[in-house]
């Protein structure tokens, strides 16, 4: 009698933890910087973009309040690689972030989303195109976090709800329709 109370008691334990792994959502691990970075010429730039890819990738897709460290790792480095990357140029307009005055941490997210993409599209050239992926990283950390609606952000949030952020980006960037 005793083994099968046991028996029962640990195949609750096991069910209840197996359940608990499934209902929390496991964050992916974040890239390792190397400690030691080398980057004074073109050559140096080139072989850390597949790691700056990796790096912008997770900074999207990884909701802003959990692994805050490492964040803040990787942005230094993406930051560092991006102000000196001879083929990258992220030009911002901040009349695409009208939420900047009350959330001036999306700065940054917005700017890895645009970079993130210029790099997977090198040839575009389109800057509505740019910033529509910068308001895409903005609008999944609002929907993944505790980040307060503001009315700037509920605008936003309503574009891409109705499949209009592209047009959005087009109004607040200044760039012709393609």
């Amino acid at each position: 009698m005793r083994n099968t109370i046991l028996g029962k008691a640990t195949l609750l334990i096991l069910g209840l933890v197996c359940l608990l792994g499934l209902a929390s959502p496991a964050q992916d691990k974040a890239p390792q910087v190397p400690d030691a970075l080398v980057l004074n010429v073109a050559e140096d730039y080139a072989q850390y973009q597949g790691l700056v890819v990796k790096c912008l990738s997770w900074l999207v897709s990884t909701p802003s309040d959990v692994q805050i460290p490492e964040r803040e790792e990787l942005n230094a480095f993406v930051i560092l690689w991006l102000s000196g990357a001879p083929d990258i140029t992220v030009d911002v307009t901040t009349d695409c972030m009208p939420f900047l005055k009350d959330h001036e941490d999306l700065f940054f997210t917005f700017l890895h989303g645009m970079a993130l993409f210029q790099i997977k599209h090198p040839a575009e050239n389109d800057p509505a195109r740019l910033h529509e992926a910068g308001l895409e990283a903005v609008v999944f950390q609002v929907k993944e976090t505790k980040c307060k609606r503001t009315p700037e952000l509920k605008e936003i949030l309503k574009a891409e709800r109705k499949g209009r952020l592209y047009e959005y980006a087009v109004e607040c960037s200044g760039a012709k329709s393609k």
